[in-house]
């Protein structure tokens, strides 16, 4: 299982780089294009114009969020966000702003674009199949790659991640020779991305692992888009992968009859954050309930578990480690220069004080 600490040596921010950039998020966006996408702009745009109180708003909210809390921390900021807009408990703080309930009912579609545009490695990528491979940042990764090379030729690797970056993805393209699945697949798939004038055919979510080495982004990702019934209350359809050349606004789907459907209220990538309200999506039914499934029957029938740059911070997974692998009869392992010693005694966990570059295939042996 791979934590924040995992990405970090490539420039990945951990949670307190995050709550830095989203306090000071006015220095890198200033707009709200129609389209609900944030935008940095120097063009007085009367269209952005009518989008500018939502962009304040937002900046407001986290200002006297922080001032009255005399801390930030993007999660918890985020499940007060959805409470108020669950509850309409009207927060004290924001009585006075005109039109709040209007402006509250935007402000997690913002909030949350703000966290994706800060997930990228230090030279600023996020989508990593636009570049050739980077081979000399990569060596970082490279004893981790071979280990795990080693492995899936006698044995399945199920690697679950709580990451949103596509750094796994880049592994695979480039080191693990295709051989990672992840569940998702072209095969049948109605779901098409614009491009230019062409449309491309997108992998959706079919639950299918049939490699040696298996990927379960258990908190979404950057590249997963969740597609809308358009019929009702916009319940989730299904979960659609796009490549960066596809706008998330263009996502198509092709009905049996020919027709087409667009659906324009994909504004950001589907994954989870804030720390109650990502645990209560644990149970959906369309998509992380079927992958939390998926990783307590790993666990369950695991022979040894590793654990890598991950703080303990999340009640839930902690306890379905806990109650799902068996830690009294077979080894497990935490990886992290700054380990959380409690968590590790209460899964029997061997402490290995190292980076990702420093491990070697001894440490967990």
């Amino acid at each position: 299982m791979l934590g924040a600490g995992f990405s970090k040596p490539m420039g990945f921010p951990l949670a307190k780089d995050l709550n830095n950039k989203l306090v000071n998020f006015d220095k890198f966006f200033n707009a709200i294009a129609p389209n609900g996408e944030i935008i940095t702009t120097t063009e007085d745009n009367p269209a952005w114009y009518n989008y500018k109180p939502l962009f304040d708003f937002c900046k407001l909210f986290i200002k006297r969020y922080k001032e009255v809390n005399n801390a930030f921390n993007y999660e918890v900021f985020f499940d007060v966000i959805v409470n108020e807009c669950i509850n309409h408990n009207h927060f004290h703080l924001y009585k006075d702003i005109f039109d709040y309930q209007l402006y509250l009912g935007s402000i997690e579609m913002i909030f949350t674009q703000l966290i994706e545009s800060f997930i990228h490695d230090e030279d600023g990528k996020t989508w990593y199949d636009r570049f050739p491979p980077n081979r000399d940042k990569y060596e970082k990764y490279k004893t981790f790659t071979k280990i795990i090379k080693t492995w899936c030729k006698t044995n399945v690797v199920n690697v679950h991640t709580l990451n949103h970056d596509l750094l796994f993805e880049e592994f695979n393209r480039n080191y693990l020779s295709g051989l990672v699945s992840d569940g998702f697949s072209k095969a049948e798939s109605p779901y098409y991305g614009n491009v230019q004038r062409h449309q491309i055919r997108l992998e959706k979510y079919e639950g299918k692992y049939d490699t040696s080495i298996r990927l379960f982004k258990l908190h979404g990702s950057l590249d997963y888009v969740v597609y809308r019934n358009q019929y009702g209350n916009f319940e989730p359809e299904s979960y659609v992968k796009i490549p960066y050349i596809v706008r998330k606004e263009d996502l198509v789907k092709k009905n049996v009859d020919g027709s087409k459907k667009y659906f324009e209220f994909a504004y950001h990538a589907d994954f989870l954050t804030g720390q109650e309200s990502k645990i209560k999506r644990y149970g959906e039914p369309i998509f992380y309930g079927k992958l939390f499934k998926h990783f307590k029957q790993n666990l369950q029938s695991a022979e040894k578990l590793i654990i890598i740059g991950y703080s303990g911070g999340d009640t839930a997974i902690n306890k379905m480690i806990s109650e799902n692998f068996d830690f009294k009869n077979k080894k497990s392992y935490l990886i992290d220069p700054y380990p959380n010693e409690n968590f590790a005694k209460a899964i029997n966990a061997k402490i290995i004080s190292k980076s990702i570059e420093s491990v070697t295939l001894n440490d967990v042996e």
